[in-house]
């Protein structure tokens, strides 16, 4: 395996937005266990319940045996395949969460024969729209209302346990720190949140509204690992590689072009999207592409502001920081204001 490391973790003296992002995405993962750890105890318990989900399976194979479209084909195949076992109606329950129209239509229509089972499905499902409601997941996410443009921003600096905040976190050091190098803080800042709102949004595209909702940082560092590899294309990129374990015996360095970066990850998002199921998966491939696509974007066009704007190169990040500032008036105020 290979891995990019880069320079490695800068310190916070040398990339401070960075590392300022990063605490940012640290003190509401905090927050977020502080404040709904109950809530996803109580939703956990909620979805996990057995006859709820059978019952769910029951009235969802029932409602799409009376609907013309909706649900993707491979769930109405599911649906329409005859099985009878428990199994298939779990994982038609399973599979029904993701259907928003679903969810929003079945509890007022009568698809199932068993009256105490459908009470007993109906008054869980209200519970869980209560404690969803709460949930930080979907306090930050971008999920059923796509059209509450905040949680396109807040999406970003949210996860939901500490293996998805530490996942994306390294990567954010080490290629959040590289590029801050190269573009400054506020140029970072803004890259950062642009790609995660074409993220989101190139997410939406191509998956529609959905009701698991999209949260984490992968999608705006995706964007950042682009514009790294575009900006700094021919440049040596220092990787480590390991065969099976880490060991000193088994690892070292190699040095490739940085645009092997986006390449790798790349075809490695497009595949995941193609090979997995869209009902199915946990992974935001769609994300992660729409960080690439923005990513190299704005790789290609502070090119040729560098072109235009910064013939010595050596001057790019001044000149670059100093053509953000004049975005904002506030901040260019509050630099004036310092001198």
């Amino acid at each position: 395996m290979i891995f990019p490391i880069l320079r490695g973790f800068l310190s916070y003296h040398k990339a401070p937005i960075t590392w300022a992002i990063f605490a940012l995405n640290a003190t509401v993962l905090v927050w977020g266990w502080n404040f709904g750890w109950s809530v996803n105890d109580q939703l956990d318990d909620l979805m996990s319940d057995d006859f709820f989900l059978e019952t769910q399976g029951h009235v969802y194979e029932n409602y799409l045996k009376d609907q013309d479209g909706g649900a993707p084909t491979v769930v109405r195949e599911l649906a329409s395949s005859g099985a009878t076992d428990t199994q298939h109606f779990r994982l038609l329950g399973h599979l029904a969460f993701r259907d928003e129209e679903f969810l929003s239509k079945a509890p007022s229509e009568k698809l199932y024969n068993d009256v105490v089972a459908t009470k007993h499905w109906t008054k869980q499902l209200n519970l869980i729209g209560q404690l969803e409601e709460v949930h930080p997941s979907f306090l930050f996410g971008v999920s059923k209302d796509p059209s509450n443009f905040s949680h396109w921003i807040t999406y970003i600096f949210s996860h939901t346990n500490g293996w998805h905040f530490f996942g994306n976190m390294i990567f954010l050091l080490i290629f959040g720190a590289a590029l801050e190098e190269v573009i400054g803080g506020l140029g970072l800042l803004v890259v950062f949140v642009m790609t995660g709102i074409f993220a989101a949004g190139f997410f939406l595209w191509i998956n529609g509204p959905t009701t698991a909702p999209l949260i984490g940082a992968s999608g705006a560092i995706s964007g950042l690992m682009a514009m790294y590899s575009v900006l700094c294309w021919n440049r040596p990129t220092r990787y480590v590689y390991w065969y099976f374990l880490p060991t000193r015996e088994s690892m070292g360095f190699i040095f490739l072009p940085a645009w092997t970066i986006l390449a790798l990850w790349l075809l490695g998002d497009l595949a995941g999207l193609l090979g997995n199921l869209d009902v199915m998966g946990g992974v935001a491939h769609a994300a992660h592409l729409g960080g690439d696509l923005s990513g190299a974007i704005c790789g290609a066009v502070v090119m040729l502001m560098w072109k235009w704007t910064a013939p010595n190169r050596l001057r790019f990040k001044e000149v670059f920081t100093n053509e953000m500032w004049k975005l904002y008036p506030f901040f260019n105020w509050y630099r004036a204001s310092l001198k």
